[in-house]
Order: C-alpha cells, then structure tokens, then sequence
C-alpha cells in the first residue's frame, strides 16, 4: 500500500504540476485553430484550462503555419494562439511559462515528434490543500480476463477473434472513478463503452479513429448514471491497465484536514522593503498560502531615517550627500520630518545626490508622505482591526549602498538603541512600535539573496546581528537561492524582454546572480521571482 503520509504531505508545497493529457500523433493545430493531419516529424495535445491559469510548456515549434500554443472558447471554438512559428527554423520552449488569456477554456500545443511536450500548470498551496482535504481516494488495479477482440462501438457486441485486438469486461456501479492505460484504434471502436444492469449496450467515451492511433495513459474517467459494466478494448501490442479508485484510510483523511492544513489562508500578512520585493514575490507567497498580502515595498527605501556619520548642526539626521530618494522614502521617518523635506525642497536637493527633480509634484510629495512609518505602518497597520497577523521586514539593501559609502554603520547596534539614524537603530524603532500595539505580534526577518558581492556583504552581516538581538524567525536567503559571486561560463543571456534564453548566444562568463537576475539587482524574471516565494513559502509552512 502507498506510503499516504508521505504523498500527502509532498502535495503542501505549491509549484507546477505536469497536466493530463494524451499525446495526438501525426497531427498540429494551426494558428486557426484548425486539427491538421501531418503523419511524420508533429504531436500535439489539447486540454482544458480556465482563464488565468499559469502554464508552463516545453515544446519545440517550426512553420508559421502553428503556434506554441492555440486557445479555444468554452464552446470549442478558436479564440488565439500564442508564439507562432517561423518557417526555415524551429524554436524550443524549455519551461517557458504564461498565463490563459480571457475566454480560454481549452488550449493545444504543437510540436516536433522527435521532441519532447510537457505541460504544466501551476497549483498554489490553497489549491493543494484543498486536494489534499478531498483525496479520499487512490487508485488499485481491476483483475480482468482478457479476451480476443474488441466490443462494437454503437451495439457494444463483442467481435470475437479479431487478430491485434484485446478486451475486458467488469462490473461497476454509477459514478465511480476509475482510470485506465490503452491504445484505440478504427472508429468502429471507442475506450470505453457502458452496458445497462441488464447487459444492455448504453454509452461509450472516446471513440477510435481510423486515421490515427490514440494512446491513453491513467485516463481518469466517471462511470455515468445507469451503468453497471464496463468494456475496454484495445490494440493488443499494448497492455489494458484498468483501476478503481478506493477510499483512504481516515488517518489519512484526519491528517489532511488537520496537520497539513493551511494556516496562512485568510490571514493578513504586511511586507516591508525595498525594490527587491517591491518586484512582486510576496504577491506569490500571499496567493500560494491563500493570505490576505500587503506588499508595501518601495524602491529605493531603507529602513533608516538618515546617517548617523553625516550629521551636523545644520542637518541633524544626516541628509547630506545621500541619494534623493533614499531619503525622501525612508520608512522611520516621522511625518514632520517628510514635510521638513517637501516644505525646505529648493535647499536639500542642492544637498543630496541622484538627479533631485526641481520640484516635487503634488504625486511625488503624496508618496514622500506615505513612506513615513506613521502612515506606512501606524495609521494602516496597527490598532484594533488592522493588526497584521504577520509583519516581514525585507530591509537592508538600500541601508548599506549608499549610507554607508564612505561610513562602516550598517552593523552597529547603537547605544540609543532606537537611534533611528542606523539601520539597526531603525528597525528597532520600528519593531518597538508593533510590539507596543501587540507584545506577541508575530515578526519574520528575510534575508538578502546573496552575501558575496564587493560592498553588499555587510547586508546580510547586519541582518543576521538584528535576528540574533530579537531571535525572531530569519529566512537566509542567501543560504537557499545558489545566487553567489562564482562565475560560469554559458551561451545563455537575457533578451530584449527580460527573458534568459538558456542558449544560442555567445559564450560569456556571468555570476549566479546574473544568470538569474538582468540587472544583476533586481528579480524581475517570472523564475526568479517563482524560485525566491518557493523558498519562502516552504519556510513559512512551518510557521506560526
């Protein structure tokens, strides 16, 4: 018997999930959407989906006259294609991943013979819950005799004697599930056919092709109402494998509803940060874990108010030779503090670095305002009825580069503790601030992606002195990512469009980091973005 436990606890994780389909041979669907028989060098496969589901395809295309993939109407009919072949040349999908337009219901995918096709759509950790609390079932094998032949499509007659053909014939009841393994051919036959309690021909699925030979593989199918036998008649060079679903043991069922339920779903989760996050993965976590997410990232803002090394009289949280928008979207600055900035403008950009603009517009000193903590975090996230359930500080990045250019700050625990002119200083202060609204507020640390990178390294140094001061939970994300300073050599690279082309370039020698990030900063890409809420989902699945 299969290990349950084991089975269901693998289906926490969300991620992609490789598709139910039957492969067609000998056949493309054209950018019309039409079925089109090419008997030597295509394949293609056609399944339902919904719109915005996240698939992802391996597949090699070539010819304008088919697509990477075909969209149809909940009706069947041709909607639009996607990534339409080129003739004289072919185009290999590895992985490449995109989202089912609206009005899709069903997509095709076309492509070389002698390449493989792998489609896959993307499961969260809400959906995979949600299997998990309805798997009641797995599925064991039918016991059979195996006969001559194959059973009429239309009468459900068994022709007797018919070299190459093979059947079976079992008893079921209405509504039960099974699956089954077997290769169809010739119209006059069909994979299944359903026969009355009387043995009365009733039903058949999937009908037979004289044309084509159709293979399919653990079928998933519904007994209908009325039926009380099944036939399954095949070509005999491949085995029939027929199988029933039967219940699960209520261990497993108890564990399913219970120790791997989703604790996160509907729960208020608020991310504080920088560009980085700002990129969009605390979206993916909130939607994997089912969470209520309140990503309030902002490029190019740090924790800390100013820098402690750069103050003077006339410049008391150390504005001076800072980059504009560092100060101007800091996080523990206090509203008199961003009005000191927006009222005094025409002094302090002559003070900071970065191209000030002449003027603040009425949008930008709006956004000024809504970075400082006290509407940032006091006026939205704390108080009866606003408590976050969790709040993840996503800080550093923008605290070191160019803070602490010319200063060694970033790990210094202040005597003021609260000294909101240090990055530690700062998210104390910060920190203060929740645990005085809710002393058992739950706070998450995650760490920077790398921790090699000339002047970034004292990043995740700090980060780890904080966690160790407060022993809150810490995602070391560099210790999870592989995105180091070590170099490979690739013909990979990066288009026009922010996409990395695995090949096909010319060969160059790039860091981890810019293998997975074009900028060498940010995680734009789908799969970096992808990889970074896998790792802090899987972390997270054990917090509390």
């Amino acid at each position: 018997m299969p290990d349950f436990g084991k089975a269901a606890y693998g289906m926490m994780y969300p991620g992609y999930e490789k598709m139910d389909y039957t492969i067609e041979s000998g056949y493309y669907v054209s950018t019309t959407g039409a079925f089109t028989n090419s008997p030597v060098g295509w394949q293609s496969i056609k399944v339902k989906c919904n719109p915005g589901d996240k698939l992802r395809v391996t597949v090699k295309v070539a010819g304008d006259s088919t697509a990477m993939a075909v969209f149809f109407n909940a009706n069947g009919g041709y909607l639009s294609y996607l990534n339409r072949g080129a003739n004289g040349s072919t185009i290999q999908y590895t992985d490449y991943e995109f989202t089912v337009p609206n009005g899709a219901y069903s997509v095709a995918i076309s492509g070389n013979a002698f390449s493989p096709i792998r489609l896959e759509r993307f499961e969260s950790l809400s959906s995979k819950i949600d299997n998990v609390k309805n798997l009641t079932r797995f599925f064991e094998t039918v016991s059979a005799t195996t006969v001559t032949g194959f059973y009429m499509k239309g009468t459900g007659a068994l022709t007797t004697n018919v070299p190459g053909w093979h059947s079976i014939k079992v008893p079921c009841s209405p509504g039960e599930r099974y699956r089954v393994t077997v290769k169809v051919a010739g119209d006059s036959t069909a994979m299944a056919l359903f026969y009355t309690s009387a043995d009365a021909y009733l039903s058949f699925l999937n009908s037979g092709s004289n044309s084509q030979e159709t293979n399919y593989v653990d079928y998933e199918f519904t007994v209908p109402s009325g039926a009380y036998s099944i036939a399954i008649s095949g070509v005999s060079n491949t085995a029939i494998k027929l199988q029933k679903s039967v219940d699960l043991p209520s261990k497993v069922k108890s564990m399913a509803e219970g120790q791997v339920g989703n604790y996160w779903s509907g729960k208020k989760i608020v991310w504080f940060g920088t560009s980085i996050p700002e990129s969009g993965y605390p979206q993916i976590v909130g939607t994997a874990l089912g969470a209520n997410m309140y990503n309030v990232a902002v490029g190019s803002s740090p924790a800390r108010a100013g820098c402690h090394g750069n103050i003077t009289s006339g410049d008391p949280l150390g504005w001076t030779g800072a980059v504009w928008q560092n100060v101007a979207y800091s996080l523990s600055q206090t509203l008199a503090e961003k009005e000191e900035l927006i009222t005094n403008w025409d002094t302090w950009k002559t003070k900071l670095t970065g191209s000030p603009p002449t003027t603040l517009s009425e949008t930008e000193m709006t956004k000024i305002r809504n970075c400082s903590y006290e509407n940032k975090l006091v006026a939205n996230h704390l108080g009866e009825g606003k408590r976050a359930d969790l709040y993840v500080f996503d800080h550093g990045h923008n605290d070191n580069w160019f803070w602490n250019a010319t200063k060694d700050e970033l790990k210094v625990s202040p005597t003021d503790q609260k000294d909101r002119t240090y990055f530690i200083g700062a998210m104390n202060f910060l920190i203060d601030l929740i645990l005085k609204d809710n002393p058992r507020a739950r706070i998450l640390f995650v760490g920077h992606y790398e921790n090699q990178y000339p002047g970034k390294t004292q990043i995740s140094e700090a980060q780890q002195i904080l966690a160790d001061q407060w022993n809150f939970p810490f995602l070391k994300l560099w210790e999870k990512l592989g995105w180091s300073q070590k170099t490979v050599q690739t013909t990979g690279y990066w288009d026009a469009s922010g996409n990395w082309i695995e090949s096909g370039g010319p060969t160059q020698t790039l860091t981890m980091t810019q293998i997975w990030m074009k900028d060498n900063l940010h995680p734009y890409s789908t799969k970096a973005k992808q990889l970074i809420a896998d790792t802090i989902v899987g972390f997270m699945s054990s917090l509390r």
